[in-house]
């Protein structure tokens, strides 16, 4: 019994913790609902607590403010790698490393099949 209370008020513990990084984490997107950094930081809490769709949620909003958002695309790959995703994971990845943070290059095939 001495054990397993022990193992109930560490993972309380760590519940609290999390909620207390989750709300203010909330409060900052309240405050400044433009900053990709801060939903990254989001979807980097649901991640470790392993809500894969949550996290996701978050770091493609942060792309959707901003598209070439490093910290973003890293949590995508992840996220992508974790599921066995492996195009998934290629495309986030290939945000990570074009040089200056630059767009990868599109295929000319998919820039055509685009235009159709």
């Amino acid at each position: 019994e001495g054990e397993l209370a022990d193992e109930q008020r560490q993972a309380g513990h760590l519940l609290s913790e999390q909620q207390v990084q989750m709300t203010n984490i909330a409060r900052r997107v309240r405050v400044n609902p433009d900053n990709p950094d801060v939903r990254a930081e989001a979807g980097d809490v649901f991640f470790t607590l392993g809500m894969d769709r949550e996290a996701a949620r978050w770091f493609t909003t942060a792309l959707q403010i901003a598209p070439n958002h490093q910290p973003s695309h890293r949590g995508l790959a992840e996220i992508a790698a974790r599921q066995g995703d492996r195009a998934e994971e290629a495309h986030h990845r290939s945000f990570l490393d074009a040089p200056n943070h630059q767009m990868p290059a599109v295929e000319s095939e998919n820039v055509e099949g685009l235009l159709q």
